[in-house]
């Protein structure tokens, strides 16, 4: 938050200097920075989205059309703003492909995304149509209580400064899952299944590398075996 207010101070200041309105550069100093500091962030790996996808939630509609949104974004990719605005309208076939068509809200860049059997499932539930937009909140509540059902309770460390001091807690998976874990989880899962990088930013619609990386949330581990199989470590000769 802190860095938030020194960006958008800076920002002003940069704005009033060019404009002749400000003579004081002491903004400019290399000791008024913009903190940042790394916030725990998670995805849901491919089994943990298929024991959501497994929950029998027909008795609370609520939960049943969070879940359902939010499976639309671990297989899309798409924002809360994009997911939640989806009509019937959007779906088209491309070639025997169906796909999403629309522009994003937030940089009204085009995309065109295949829909995911899974995806497709959701659908014909729903008799063709994506569900109903839901609050981002009321979605949030609703996804800590579906990772509840579903199990995810693997023991997660966050870190956070607060009042100059900095708190650790152990806090269960399911109750960080929130809408962006959608996005997250389409990156990282696509990313670990050897779809190119540039394929996964043209669904994900991100225009920035460095941003997007922010989203591929693997473990040295996990990165270290996907990286075993390229054909780097694939020699052709024997090794003798």
């Amino acid at each position: 938050t802190i860095g938030k207010y020194i960006k958008n101070i800076k920002t002003f200041l940069n704005a009033a200097t060019e404009q002749g309105v400000n003579n004081n550069l002491a903004y400019k100093s290399k000791y008024f920075v913009k903190p940042s500091e790394r916030s725990e962030q998670i995805y849901l790996n491919e089994k943990e989205l298929e024991d959501i996808i497994k929950l029998d939630l027909s008795e609370n509609e609520t939960l049943d059309q969070a879940r359902d949104l939010f499976i639309i974004s671990s297989y899309t990719g798409l924002r809360y703003s994009d997911f939640s605005r989806l009509t019937k309208e959007n779906i088209h076939t491309h070639k025997g492909v169906k796909v999403f068509r629309l522009h994003q809200e937030k940089t009204d860049g085009y995309l065109s995304i295949p829909i995911h059997p899974f995806v497709e499932k959701v659908l014909k539930k729903r008799n063709g149509n994506p569900p109903n937009k839901m609050p981002s909140q009321k979605i949030n509540d609703s996804l800590e209580t579906i990772g509840g059902k579903a199990k995810i309770n693997e023991i997660i460390t966050t870190k956070k400064t607060k009042g100059g001091k900095q708190e650790t807690k152990m806090i269960p998976k399911y109750e960080m899952i929130k809408n962006h874990t959608g996005r997250r989880s389409f990156c990282t899962n696509a990313y670990l299944s050897g779809m190119n990088t540039l394929d996964i930013m043209a669904i994900s619609g991100h225009n920035s590398e460095k941003t997007f990386l922010n989203y591929i949330k693997v473990s040295k581990d996990e990165r270290a075996i996907k990286i075993a199989e390229s054909d780097f470590f694939k020699p052709k000769l024997k090794v003798v």
